[in-house]
C-alpha cells in the first residue's frame, strides 16, 4: 500500500495521517500540482471530495495567489469628494485600520466667527482585494494599497494643513496569530502611504477615543454592544451621514469617524477655538472636552514617565495609571 521504508510505528504513524490518499508516484501527500494536472490520481482519490478542492488550489496558485483584484467603483468615487483647498482651514482623517475599516475626513471651514470652525465630514471604505492565503488557498480580504494610493491622491488633501490620527492596533491575549498579523498589517500599509504623502499623522490607542466618548465595555456587555453604541452616537453626532451608517457591519465608518473627532478635538483645544462639531458632541451628553486628559493622551508613556520624574512622582505602572497620576497633581497644584 506504500512506497515509503521506514520502521513500521513510523509507516502506520504516515498511514494514518494521510489515510492512505498518495500519489502513484510520489510516497508523500497528494500535494503534487503536476499529478493533479495529468491525472496521475490512485483509485482511493477518484471518488474524494478533497481532490476537486485540490485541483482548483492549484488554479488559483497558478493565478499568482490573487484571486480578485478589488477595484475603487464609480460609486465610490462619487462618494469621495476632493478637498477644496481654497476654503479649506484644516483637515483631519481619522482612520480605522481593520480590512472591514474606513477613511474618515473632516474638512474645517471658517464660518462668520473667527473662533468658529464649521465642520463638513465624508466616510469612505477602505478599498480590499481578495488574495489566497495558506495551503489551502482560502480567499482573504487584504487592504488593495494600489487603490488605496489611487483613493489618497484623489482627495488632493493640502498637506501643511492635514493630519491623520491612525488607531494603532494591539495584540490581546484572545488574539490569535493570524489575527495579529491581519492587524499588524493594516496598520503597516496605513504607516506607509501616510509617510509616503507627506501627511503628518499621530498614532493612538483604541482605548483614549473611546474613554472619552464613554464606549470602553466591560466583559459583561461585550464588543458588540460597544460597537452597536459606537454607531449610534455617529448617527447622533453626524446626522447627515446616517444612511451611511446604518447598514449592518459598517461599524468601521462609526469608528473612523470618531477617531477622526477624537483628533479634532485636540486641535480645537491646542488651537483654543470651538467648533460645530464640539458643539454636536455637547449636545449629545459627552463631557471632558476641555480637559487636559486629551493633550496626555496623544503623549507615549515614556514621555509621561518624563513629566512625572520632573516632578518628582512615581513612574510605574500603566499608561492610564500614568495620566491619573499626572492629572491629580495638577489639581493639587
Amino acid at each position: 500500500r506504500s512506497e515509503v521504508h521506514a520502521k513500521p510505528a513510523l509507516q502506520r504513524s504516515v498511514r494514518f495521517f494521510t489515510e492512505g490518499r498518495r500519489c502513484r508516484r510520489h510516497p508523500q501527500p497528494l500535494r503534487h500540482p503536476e499529478c493533479l494536472a495529468d491525472g496521475a490520481l490512485g483509485s482511493k482519490q477518484k471518488n474524494a471530495k478533497d481532490v476537486g478542492a485540490l485541483r482548483q488550489s492549484v488554479q488559483v496558485r497558478k493565478k499568482s495567489g490573487v484571486i480578485h483584484a478589488g477595484s475603487l467603483g464609480e460609486d465610490l468615487f462619487e462618494r469621495a469628494t476632493p478637498i477644496n483647498t481654497e476654503e479649506c482651514e484644516e483637515v483631519v482623517l481619522g482612520i480605522d485600520p481593520d480590512r472591514s475599516g474606513a477613511l474618515a475626513i473632516l474638512q474645517c471651514v471658517r464660518s462668520g466667527s473667527d473662533q468658529v470652525l464649521t465642520v463638513r465630514a465624508q466616510v469612505i471604505d477602505v478599498p480590499v482585494h481578495k488574495v489566497a492565503v495558506g495551503k489551502s488557498s482560502q480567499s482573504r480580504a487584504r487592504i488593495d494599497a494600489t487603490q488605496l494610493a489611487v483613493l489618497m491622491k484623489h482627495l488632493n488633501f493640502p498637506l501643511d494643513r492635514t493630519v491623520a490620527y491612525l488607531e494603532g492596533g494591539g495584540v490581546e491575549f484572545h488574539f490569535s496569530s493570524y489575527s495579529a498579523f491581519v492587524q499588524g498589517l493594516g496598520v503597516g500599509v496605513w504607516e506607509g502611504m501616510l509617510s509616503h504623502a507627506g501627511i503628518k499623522w499621530h498614532k493612538i490607542n483604541s482605548k483614549s477615543w473611546k474613554s472619552l466618548f464613554g464606549l470602553v465595555g466591560s466583559k459583561k456587555s461585550g464588543t458588540v454592544a460597544v460597537k452597536e453604541t459606537s454607531v449610534a452616537l455617529a448617527k447622533k453626532v453626524f446626522p447627515d451621514l446616517e444612511s451611511h451608517l446604518s447598514p449592518k457591519g459598517k461599524h468601521g465608518r462609526a469608528d473612523a469617524l470618531l477617531i477622526a473627532s477624537y483628533g479634532h478635538l485636540i486641535r480645537m483645544q491646542e488651537q483654543q477655538m470651538t467648533s460645530s462639531l464640539k458643539e454636536s458632541f455637547r449636545e449629545s451628553g459627552i463631557t471632558g472636552l476641555d480637559s487636559e486628559r486629551l493633550k496626555l493622551d496623544l503623549l507615549t508613556a515614556n514621555e509621561l514617565k518624563l513629566l512625572l520624574k520632573r516632578e518628582g512622582l512615581k513612574v510605574s505602572g500603566k499608561k492610564s495609571e500614568l495620566i491619573e497620576r499626572l492629572l491629580e497633581s495638577h489639581s493639587k497644584g
